[in-house]
Parts: C-alpha cells; sequence; structure tokens
C-alpha cells in the first residue's frame, strides 16, 4: 500500500495542485506536503505517512525538477528546500523549514496535532464514562 502520493508530469501543474489541495479539503483531510530536492519521498517521510494511516491526512511528495513545482513554491512563498507544510487549504498552512526535519520525532510532533482519530479504535488515552 503506498501512504505517500509522489507527484508527477502533469499533476505539478499549480492549477492541478490546487483542485488536489481543494479535494483534500472537500475530503475533510489535511494535506501534509513535502518538497525536496530528492527525486522520491525520503523513507523517513514515509514512515512517517505511515504511522499517521487513517487519521485523516493525506501525505504528498513533490519533487523540486518537477515542471510545475517552482510556481507552486511561489505561491505558497517557499524559499528554501527540503519544506514540509501542513495544507488545511491554499491559504491556510504552517511550515516546518529545513533545519527541523533532521529527525523522526520533528516531523511527528510537526505532523500529530492536525491528526483526526475518526476511524482509530485503539488511541493511547482513555475517556472516562
Amino acid at each position: 500500500m503506498e501512504f505517500v502520493q509522489e507527484l508527477k508530469g502533469d499533476e505539478t501543474t499549480f492549477l492541478n495542485f490546487e483542485n488536489l489541495v481543494q479535494q483534500k479539503v472537500d475530503d475533510e483531510e489535511t494535506l501534509v506536503l513535502l518538497i525536496s530536492k530528492q527525486k522520491h519521498a525520503s523513507p523517513m517521510y514515509r514512515a512517517l505517512a505511515a504511522e499517521f494511516n487513517d487519521q485523516e491526512l493525506s501525505f504528498v511528495f513533490l519533487n523540486k525538477e518537477e515542471k510545475g513545482t517552482e510556481e507552486i513554491m511561489k505561491m505558497l512563498v517557499v524559499e528554501e528546500l527540503p519544506v514540509m507544510m501542513i495544507m488545511k487549504s491554499m491559504m491556510e498552512y504552517e511550515v516546518l523549514k529545513a533545519q527541523n526535519l533532521k529527525t523522526y520525532n520533528e516531523l511527528k510532533g510537526f505532523v500529530k496535532p492536525f491528526t483526526t482519530h475518526k476511524r482509530s479504535c485503539n488511541q493511547w488515552w482513555h475517556q472516562p464514562g
């Protein structure tokens, strides 16, 4: 099972990316975007996507070399790579900069507040009553 959607070709145009973000918003999912110089999503990012599977997050990877990436980066005011973003919409997003992308715990700590346990029945906390 693929937990990370790697955008390629026409998927990387600004319009198609904007449509993807809107589709995730409509599906009540939060988009987690990694933009990097690497050709593929890192094993650490894939592990994060697997851990947070079924928690209303959609993990997307974008390689800097894809044809529309530069325009997407401009619109999102991204200046330094790699960058990870939590996107509620094209205008509402949080950014984790390169210096904070070094450990799994940093990534996890950034993503965790945006999770929703709609379908999860094995939560670590217990509600009385």
